[in-house]
């Protein structure tokens, strides 16, 4: 209950010093791809399924093999979060609009 009144204060106090218009809007949508990438790889399924077949790996295999798949891992997770970045520059402004509105909370 106490996250959401100060959520509610931090909005308020970011209405009034910057009013609410559209690059008040611009900044948080600045967060709003970055915080989602976040919980998806870092928080989320990624995380969920990565950590236990690593530990696997860990104890359970040579280091050579251990080095091989996080390389793999890190590799892929690389390309993934590189065509994000691409997708999000060659949508430029409208693409940019209909992606968060699409991750956007509805509030």
């Amino acid at each position: 209950m106490l996250s959401r009144i100060l959520g509610f204060v931090r909005d308020l106090v970011l209405a009034r010093l910057f009013g609410a218009d559209a690059l008040t809007d611009a900044f948080f949508v600045a967060f709003k791809i970055p915080n989602f990438l976040r919980r998806l790889f870092a928080e989320g399924a990624f995380a969920t399924a990565f950590v236990p077949v690593l530990t696997e790996y860990k104890t359970q295999r040579e280091y050579r093999e251990l080095k091989h798949f996080v390389d793999a891992i890190a590799g892929t997770l690389g390309l993934v979060l590189l065509d994000c970045d691409r997708l999000w520059r060659d949508c430029g402004t409208g693409g940019g609009v209909l992606i968060c509105l699409w991750l956007g909370d509805g509030g």
